[in-house]
């Protein structure tokens, strides 16, 4: 893998998708949260072991129930934040999905079962696309993708996510942070569809938001281009949900990108992977 710093911003594709780069799936297995409310641990584990495929070159299967059941800063399958898992990864560790299956539920003082486990993996840091809250604009989200690998795209599932199917997914209306601007041009040219390979450059901060409403957490893995029948195309971003291979377009949804709409390009976290060797008794370093 090329050192993620190397790539620049101007080579970034009209198309990319990490499970068809080169040949290679490097995106973690699909997995159905059932009727838990885990889909912040189950995106978060696959952002990790689609890292560390990136990373250590190496697919390893890891546990998602171990986290959510250990994990005291979330709240099991009551909801959670990813970037709470991956700050409770850098204090401790997580272990192989055989070691700790997936069971959809956690139970009272039950992560002493696990203690035995071997630990396979951890994280080196958490952190925000972007560097803060807020400071996150679709080029960014489009260089941390190309360069770093899979991360967090965190949204407001509303109504038009709970009945997708397939196609392109997109808010009924204006976006949040269009509504609020008083400039009509402006307003106009963020709303057209319109593709003139340029990524929007815009923050959070700079359309002046502090704050829109989280409910989903996904994992995005690539972005590509729609071409219309007028001639025009819409943009879109690749994304993978957590309810099985079954759902959406085998198990990835299409969304609307560079318009945030639900709230999904304002506030999206990342990680950095880290190995243990065999024995889980030292931290093995990567190199690119």
């Amino acid at each position: 893998m090329k050192n993620p710093d190397k790539i620049g911003v101007d080579a970034l594709p009209s198309e990319f998708n990490w499970e068809n780069f080169e040949g290679y799936n490097f995106v973690g297995d699909k997995t159905d949260q059932k009727g838990c409310g885990s889909c912040y641990v189950v995106a978060s584990t696959t952002m990790l072991e689609s890292r560390i495929m990136l990373y250590y070159g190496e697919k390893h299967d890891l546990s998602s129930q171990f986290p959510m059941q250990c994990n005291f800063m979330n709240e099991g399958c009551h909801g959670g934040w990813g970037l709470f898992n991956g700050m409770f990864l850098e204090d401790y560790y997580t272990v192989a999905r055989n070691d700790a299956p997936y069971k959809a539920m956690t139970e009272y003082g039950a992560c002493s079962k696990y203690a035995n486990a071997k630990p396979l993996a951890k994280v080196a840091q958490t952190y925000y696309v972007g560097g803060h809250y807020g400071g996150m604009s679709e080029r960014d989200m489009m260089w941390e993708l190309r360069a770093r690998g899979p991360f967090l795209l965190d949204f407001d599932a509303g109504h038009e996510f709970m009945v997708y199917s397939k196609g392109i997914l997109s808010q009924e209306g204006l976006p949040r942070h269009v509504r609020l601007m008083d400039d009509t041009w402006l307003r106009g040219e963020i709303m057209s569809d319109q593709i003139d390979d340029a990524p929007n450059d815009m923050t959070y901060e700079e359309y002046g938001l502090q704050y829109e409403k989280l409910t989903h957490s996904t994992l995005l893995i690539g972005w590509g281009n729609e071409k219309k029948s007028d001639g025009t195309f819409t943009s879109y971003w690749i994304v993978r949900n957590s309810y099985g291979p079954y759902w959406g377009e085998e198990g990835n949804f299409r969304l609307r990108r560079g318009l945030n709409d639900f709230a999904a390009e304002g506030e999206n976290s990342a990680l950095v992977p880290l190995l243990f060797n065999e024995d889980g008794t030292q931290i093995r370093p990567y190199s690119f």
